[in-house]
């Protein structure tokens, strides 16, 4: 199975991502939003653009807040990925050595630093600054979505939120 149908029929299929998807640049969506990149504090549109795919599995992907917190609730109630798959995602790395490593990273989720007792993930490629953090305190679930690179305010935003 590719990848791709993996994602489609393991994840977004359960949880009715209908908005999520790996960018294909033969087949572009009908619409999407302007790419912007900041540089400076000044914003300019960005003519150039690339096939994000080419970063499958670890970015290349379009979506929406909504499918992004769809997830997080998944993931808070366990629908969709097993306890065995978080404990590893939310455990810290180990170096060569067997020891731990606080790296504010683990296996495919952040331990967000500027929320404290969150877990959550960014993300930066062209024209894009993307962040979704979960509070489980609080069970409550943030995803921020900009369509400008390099915008380097979004942790502060998101902790106003």
């Amino acid at each position: 199975m590719t990848y791709r149908d993996f994602m489609q029929t393991a994840l977004y299929d359960p949880l009715k991502k209908a908005s999520t998807f790996p960018e294909d640049t033969s087949d572009p969506p009908q619409s999407r939003e302007e790419l912007y990149l900041i540089s400076d504090g000044q914003a300019t549109q960005q003519t150039e653009t690339r096939d994000l795919s080419a970063n499958l599995p670890a970015g290349g992907h379009l979506s929406t807040e909504g499918d992004l917190i769809r997830f997080a609730i998944a993931y808070a109630n366990r629908d969709v990925i097993s306890e065995s798959s978080i404990a590893v995602m939310t455990s810290l790395p180990k170096d060569k050595t067997g020891q731990t490593i606080n790296t504010g990273y683990g296996h495919g989720v952040d331990f967000m630093r500027d929320f404290p007792g969150s877990i959550g993930h960014g993300g930066r490629q062209e024209g894009t600054t993307t962040l979704i953090v979960y509070l489980p305190e609080y069970d409550v679930s943030i995803a921020v979505l900009s369509n400008a690179e390099g915008w380097n305010g979004i942790n502060a935003f998101t902790g106003d939120l």
